[in-house]
Protein backbone atom coordinates (compact mmCIF):
# COMPACT_ATOMS: atom_id res chain seq x y z
CA UNK A 1 0.00 0.00 0.00
CA UNK A 2 3.01 2.34 0.54
CA UNK A 3 3.74 2.94 -3.20
CA UNK A 4 0.51 4.21 -3.78
CA UNK A 5 0.17 6.32 -1.24
CA UNK A 6 1.67 9.10 -4.06
CA UNK A 7 -1.13 8.12 -6.97
CA UNK A 8 -3.58 8.60 -3.93
CA UNK A 9 -2.28 12.19 -2.97
CA UNK A 10 -2.46 12.90 -7.09
CA UNK A 11 -5.96 12.33 -6.99
CA UNK A 12 -6.00 14.33 -3.95
CA UNK A 13 -4.52 17.54 -5.73
CA UNK A 14 -6.35 17.29 -8.85
CA UNK A 15 -9.83 17.84 -6.86
CA UNK A 16 -7.64 20.37 -4.64
CA UNK A 17 -7.96 22.56 -7.69
CA UNK A 18 -11.82 22.38 -7.86
CA UNK A 19 -12.57 22.40 -4.32
CA UNK A 20 -9.65 24.16 -2.75
CA UNK A 21 -10.52 23.47 1.04
CA UNK A 22 -10.49 19.79 0.60
CA UNK A 23 -9.26 17.91 3.41
CA UNK A 24 -10.29 14.38 5.16
CA UNK A 25 -9.60 11.28 5.92
CA UNK A 26 -10.79 7.94 3.84
CA UNK A 27 -10.72 4.11 5.46
CA UNK A 28 -10.58 1.01 3.19
CA UNK A 29 -11.67 -2.63 4.09
CA UNK A 30 -9.03 -4.53 2.12
CA UNK A 31 -9.13 -8.56 2.09
CA UNK A 32 -5.89 -10.31 0.50
CA UNK A 33 -5.73 -14.04 -0.33
CA UNK A 34 -2.63 -15.86 0.37
CA UNK A 35 -1.07 -15.62 -2.72
CA UNK A 36 -1.63 -11.98 -2.39
CA UNK A 37 -4.54 -11.36 -5.08
CA UNK A 38 -7.31 -8.90 -3.76
CA UNK A 39 -10.27 -10.28 -2.78
CA UNK A 40 -12.39 -7.41 -1.81
CA UNK A 41 -11.71 -3.48 -1.11
CA UNK A 42 -14.65 -1.41 0.29
CA UNK A 43 -14.97 2.06 1.46
CA UNK A 44 -15.75 2.02 5.17
CA UNK A 45 -15.52 5.68 6.00
CA UNK A 46 -15.08 9.18 4.70
CA UNK A 47 -15.09 12.67 6.30
CA UNK A 48 -15.07 14.55 2.81
CA UNK A 49 -18.13 15.03 0.36
CA UNK A 50 -16.61 13.64 -2.88
CA UNK A 51 -18.06 11.13 -4.83
CA UNK A 52 -15.46 11.24 -7.81
CA UNK A 53 -12.35 11.78 -5.55
CA UNK A 54 -13.92 8.57 -3.32
CA UNK A 55 -14.23 6.29 -6.08
CA UNK A 56 -10.96 7.43 -8.19
CA UNK A 57 -9.28 6.51 -5.12
CA UNK A 58 -11.16 3.07 -4.97
CA UNK A 59 -9.54 2.41 -8.05
CA UNK A 60 -6.07 2.93 -7.08
CA UNK A 61 -6.39 0.87 -3.97
CA UNK A 62 -8.36 -1.71 -5.75
CA UNK A 63 -4.82 -1.87 -8.16
CA UNK A 64 -2.49 -3.09 -5.48
CA UNK A 65 -0.69 -6.35 -5.44
CA UNK A 66 0.33 -7.39 -2.29
CA UNK A 67 3.18 -10.04 -1.67
CA UNK A 68 2.04 -13.63 -0.72
CA UNK A 69 0.86 -14.25 2.87
CA UNK A 70 0.74 -17.08 5.09
CA UNK A 71 -2.93 -16.82 5.37
CA UNK A 72 -6.33 -15.36 4.34
CA UNK A 73 -5.74 -11.16 5.83
CA UNK A 74 -7.97 -8.51 5.99
CA UNK A 75 -7.26 -5.29 7.17
CA UNK A 76 -8.11 -1.00 7.70
CA UNK A 77 -5.98 1.10 5.53
CA UNK A 78 -6.47 4.89 6.56
CA UNK A 79 -5.46 7.91 4.64
CA UNK A 80 -5.19 11.62 5.96
CA UNK A 81 -4.87 14.55 3.74
CA UNK A 82 -4.45 18.02 3.69
CA UNK A 83 -3.19 20.80 1.82
CA UNK A 84 0.40 21.27 1.39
Amino acid sequence: MEERKNKLYVYYLKQLKIKPNLTGEIVFEISVARSGRLIGVEVVSTTFDDENLKDQMLEVVERVIFKPLAKEQSFKYRYNFLPK
